[in-house]
């Protein structure tokens, strides 16, 4: 039996009745069996009996079938079940969705990330939540920064449903929304962000039809597809333009063309001089050299035009913390010089991770026995753009790590000098990670100076475990011109499933330190 209206997540509207159609058949044969009943409920209520009308010139006994009923004026998602029952009181039911009094026009969705997990799920299975709430962590310190403009990043909200295929997927949403929109609030501290209610986000997924995604390569890997619409990019450019608080750039303009291009538009005044710098990225994939197991990732080729000369030093260094602004997922640093002229793909990628080192405690039950430190590398099979948005797709693929690939530097200056008339300089440096994700408080660091004592603590590498910033002060000791210090730190994981298993690295980095 196929229920062929409503579609799932249909919006019924105010004072009326739903319809309800579908096809069932019964067993074909020397004896055929035929359909005797089909009854529809909404959300467990009474059944109402379906008009069947037979197909005729069938070798298996078909009939459709048609009913209206009511469904309740409670706002929110309302369930449809239809069940067959035939001659030999065998039953056959299915159900579908329908949603009532959305309030609300709620947008498809800001980030929009649909996966093919390898083994079957539901949307509140503990290893989907834990990823939803490492999304939500990640994006907290941002939601903070849109908040003070006006505008709600809210979820992430996940639900499973099924592709036109019929292949299960789970699909992953962010919303950026006014301040104001109704919004169910955070639950701190694994669910940092406000979130759509359940109807809500329903109303949002099904706006925008199942994305392509990658192809599975194996048993524990995770083909995905990606989308962020025109419209947010847009948003982002100009809440990052206000920002920036450069009054000189009067305006951005994000334009995406099909099949691969994306067309960064700065218009403003300097000096009294006018100025305009067009922005032209080119976006497709790229091999990563040297990787195992092999990767391709984002790929973008960046040209300008502009009208404003000896301007365009100035100009380069006034866009970059623009750009920089409009990242939703990290951070942007691009030298200043015409080389690099960052349009908003540029920015938007540029905190992008290629690997995340996880816990096996992470993985679904089923695979946690076959990884002892697993990492997930997005291998990229296509980015660019469809209907006025950058999609992409790949596969996120499961890998091991081991002792060998594990890296810890200590990032920063090799020499600082202590202004005149001051006693010391505060410099933060940064605890770089590389497949490894150091357990909880099991990245630590000692700084050694020239005399005296030594100091220790440890740090926090964050919600994907790339590396931690820790301030340094150096001090050098009485009537001293100069002096070495040492900063040395150590990362430390164990196996979550097998504490005799470990992985580990250190790094040291000295610092010679001048006065004046």
């Amino acid at each position: 039996m196929t229920i062929q209206s409503p579609q799932p997540d249909f919006v019924v509207p105010d004072g009326q009745a739903l319809h309800v159609a579908g096809v069932a058949t019964g067993t074909g044969g020397f004896e055929p069996v035929l359909v005797d009943a089909v009854q529809v409920s909404v959300d467990g209520g009474p059944a109402v009996a379906a008009t069947k009308h037979v197909v005729a010139h069938q070798k298996v006994p078909t009939v459709t079938f048609s009913a209206s009923v009511a469904v309740g004026d409670q706002p929110g998602a309302h369930t449809v079940t239809v069940v067959v029952t035939d001659d030999n009181q065998a039953h056959a039911s299915a159900s579908v969705q329908v949603l009532r009094d959305i309030s609300v026009v709620v947008p498809p969705p800001a980030i929009l990330i649909d996966l093919e997990p390898p083994f079957p799920t539901t949307a509140d299975d503990p290893s989907v939540q834990d990823l939803v709430g490492t999304v939500a962590q990640t994006l907290a310190t941002q939601a903070s920064q849109l908040t003070s403009a006006g505008l709600l990043l809210v979820g992430p909200n996940v639900i499973a449903t099924q592709d036109g295929s019929g292949i299960p997927i789970l699909r992953l949403g962010v919303w950026l929304l006014d301040a104001g929109f109704p919004v169910q609030p955070p639950a701190p501290p694994q669910f940092p962000l406000p979130r759509l209610s359940p109807p809500q986000a329903v109303a949002g997924f099904a706006l925008v039809p199942p994305l392509r995604r990658g192809h599975r390569t194996g048993f524990t890997d995770t083909p995905f597809g990606v989308r962020v619409p025109e419209t947010t990019l847009q948003r982002l450019a100009d809440f990052a333009r206000v920002q920036a608080g450069n009054s000189d750039v009067e305006s951005i303009t994000v334009t995406l063309s099909a099949p691969a291009t994306a067309s960064t538009v700065v218009s403003g005044s300097h000096l009294g001089i006018s100025f305009s710098i067009d922005i032209e990225e080119t976006l497709s994939v790229a091999p990563v050299a040297g990787v195992d197991p092999p990767q391709s990732i984002p790929h973008v080729d960046s040209e300008y035009s502009t009208n404003v000369g000896s301007f365009l030093d100035w100009l380069i260094g006034a866009l970059i913390p623009i750009v920089g602004g409009i990242l939703v997922i990290g951070s942007v640093e691009l030298a200043e010089n015409a080389d690099q002229v960052p349009g908003v793909v540029t920015g938007l990628l540029s905190g992008l991770p290629g690997r995340v080192a996880v816990h096996n405690t992470s993985l679904p039950a089923q695979a946690q026995s076959q990884f002892d430190f697993p990492q997930v590398v997005l291998d990229w099979s296509a980015f660019g753009v469809n209907d006025d948005g950058l999609e992409g797709a790949g596969d996120a693929i499961i890998a091991e790590r081991n002792q060998a690939g594990a890296r810890l530097t200590v990032a920063g200056p090799g020499s600082l000098n202590i202004p005149h008339g001051e006693f010391d300089v505060d410099t933060v440096y940064r605890l770089q990670l590389w497949q490894i994700r150091p357990d909880d408080g099991g990245l630590t660091w000692r700084f050694h100076p020239p005399v005296g004592t030594e100091h220790t603590g440890t740090a926090d590498p964050g919600v994907l475990a790339e590396g931690a910033d820790v301030d340094f002060d150096f001090v050098l000791p009485p009537h001293s011109l100069q002096g070495t210090f040492t900063i040395s730190a150590t990362a430390i994981e164990t196996c979550g499933t097998d504490a005799t298993k470990t992985i580990s690295a250190t790094a040291t980095k000295s610092i010679l330190v001048r006065t004046h």
